[in-house]
């Protein structure tokens, strides 16, 4: 091997440079790429074929990989929510205070009850038996045999269901109807649950229902605190302590007054 540098180019020219000012260029030997083998094959330089069980596998994966990925789509961007400023709050399109847990309304009715009712098959497979009944000569049995129990079954459960939504439409009149103390222009008005909206300002007094999910901001009961009883949400009747949100200074805290 040769030991001076110019040797070194002079060696190298012989192997295809024209001249020693010819640049050299160094190439990294590529990679192969590793289809996989399946019963010692799939290696190139011993011989082997390429298998293209590998590449399908990896396409399969990457494919996986990405059905994956769309089913967690990226969280939300965080809500901006304006304190006492219901203008500010309403133009973000916030749902409303409203509940409703009835099932129908007068236009709906029929529809979803004829729906829910056929989408059992005991009520589908005597459809099914009544519509064959009515062609001429395919039932021994006359055409009204089964049709007539199957309407008697529906009416006694339709007057079931009517009876049982309106008195959730009922129930939600009252709960809706609720009045509660909110801070609009400066002092606390009394108003609809329904009115409440994102952001508002809730005074709730001792023994009061709360109108919707609320961060307690300041209690009269000593370092802010509060007992609150969620025995209608999950049916526990031990009270439970929830302390004032950080953000409120100390010194502010338990000057509500009252028995809030």
């Amino acid at each position: 091997a040769p030991d001076e540098p110019g040797d070194k180019v002079k060696a190298m020219s012989a192997t295809g440079f024209k001249s020693e000012e010819e640049p050299i260029l160094l190439r990294s030997k590529p990679a192969r790429l590793d289809y996989g083998t399946d019963a010692g094959e799939g290696d190139p330089g011993a011989g082997g074929r390429p298998s293209p069980s590998g590449g399908f596998l990896n396409l399969l994966r990457e494919r996986v990989r990405v059905w994956k990925k769309s089913r967690h789509p990226p969280a939300p961007p965080p809500r901006a929510i304006h304190f006492n400023d219901p203008d500010e709050n309403r133009a973000q399109r916030f749902c409303s205070n409203r509940i409703s847990t009835s099932k129908y309304s007068p236009l709906s009715f029929f529809p979803r009850f004829l729906f829910d009712q056929f989408s059992r098959y005991a009520n589908l497979f005597f459809l099914g038996v009544i519509i064959l009944q009515q062609i001429p000569g395919v039932s021994p049995t006359g055409q009204f045999t089964t049709a007539v129990p199957l309407l008697l079954v529906l009416l006694a459960t339709a007057v079931k269901e009517i009876i049982e939504d309106w008195r959730r439409h009922n129930a939600d009149s009252i709960e809706n109807g609720r009045m509660i103390d909110v801070f609009r222009v400066g002092i606390f008005q009394s108003i609809p649950w329904t009115k409440v909206v994102v952001g508002d300002i809730v005074k709730v007094c001792r023994g009061q229902f709360f109108p919707a999910d609320l961060i307690l901001l300041s209690s009269s009961e000593p370092q802010g605190v509060c007992y609150i009883e969620t025995s209608n949400l999950d049916g526990e009747t031990n009270l439970k302590i929830r302390q004032p949100c950080s953000v409120i200074p100390q010194d502010e805290q338990g000057k509500g007054g009252g028995q809030s």
